[in-house]
């Protein structure tokens, strides 16, 4: 794999991708959406400030990242580009190297540059408490691995697929399966095992650490929608700790699962669609 056509193909991908009014309009209606959000729960924002603030992206994360994600190779091989690429001396694996990169920095950006400006308005406009610059970087790093994860998850079904509707299509069974079908898969096996499917805690918080059956707090962090829903408090409380040079009262190992589910999405999915890929007939 050459690093310089590698370097050549996210520059080129990068480049057309900031030229699309369909991503300066999503960086525009994600800064206006958070600074209205932000602002209508400003009154909650004493304690935890950015683990609440960053709860739209339990749903922006995986519109974002699967609209830029599910055309990166699939849009390549509808459209016939891709014979001209390879055509053209570049390699499959540096093709999907240099679409990882482009859309990775792509997306960051895209999601970034509205948090740091709402992040602007909303400390100097309303001043919560709590919003600590520890916190905001706990937050942050949540977002961009969520957000990594369904990038993974995007650009995976993308290698697979050899059309962009099959492409789409895999990610929105995955965005369903996760938002609406998995918790109720788990109750199901939780209630065969248990008889009942009330735990009576929130099975999601990072501050809970009794579980009852103990393998239920880990199989519903296998979700990234779940696992997200956690580490978006797990994360900036545990670093604002060690920050302050204290402890915290948490779930670590269930936390700490969860936070490795989303780079596992992040990553296999997209093996899986490389080693597809690699060896696909091209229509």
């Amino acid at each position: 794999m050459n690093r310089k056509n590698v370097l050549s193909i996210a520059k080129h991908d990068f480049e057309q991708l900031i030229r699309s009014k369909i991503v300066w309009l999503g960086i525009v209606v994600l800064t206006v959406y958070l600074v209205y959000e932000w602002h209508t729960s400003s009154q909650h924002l004493i304690g935890s400030a950015w683990s609440i603030m960053i709860d739209p992206f339990v749903i922006m994360s995986p519109l974002y990242a699967i609209g830029l994600g599910y055309t990166a190779i699939a849009g390549e091989r509808a459209s016939g580009r891709i014979r001209l690429s390879l055509g053209a001396g570049l390699t499959r694996p540096e093709l999907v190297a240099g679409k990882l990169l482009s859309r990775f920095v792509t997306l960051v950006s895209v999601l970034w540059l509205p948090v740091v400006i709402a992040a602007v308005i909303v400390t100097v406009g309303w001043q919560p408490t709590e919003a600590t610059a520890v916190g905001f970087l706990g937050a942050m790093v949540v977002v961009t691995v969520t957000s990594t994860a369904w990038l993974g998850i995007a650009l995976g079904a993308s290698c697979s697929a050899s059309t962009q509707l099959r492409s789409i299509a895999i990610g929105g069974f995955l965005v369903f399966l996760f938002l609406y079908a998995w918790q109720s898969i788990l109750e199901l096996l939780m209630f065969v095992q248990t008889g009942s499917t009330d735990l009576g805690i929130d099975i999601t918080t990072g501050l809970v650490d009794i579980f009852d059956p103990a393998w239920f707090p880990y199989a519903v962090r296998v979700n990234p929608v779940n696992a997200f829903e956690a580490t978006q408090w797990y994360v900036p409380n545990l670093l604002e700790a060690l920050a302050a040079g204290e402890t915290i009262d948490a779930a670590h190992g269930p936390n700490l699962f969860g936070l490795a589910m989303l780079l596992v999405w992040g990553t296999v999915p997209i093996a899986i669609g490389y080693y597809r890929f690699i060896h696909a007939e091209l229509e």
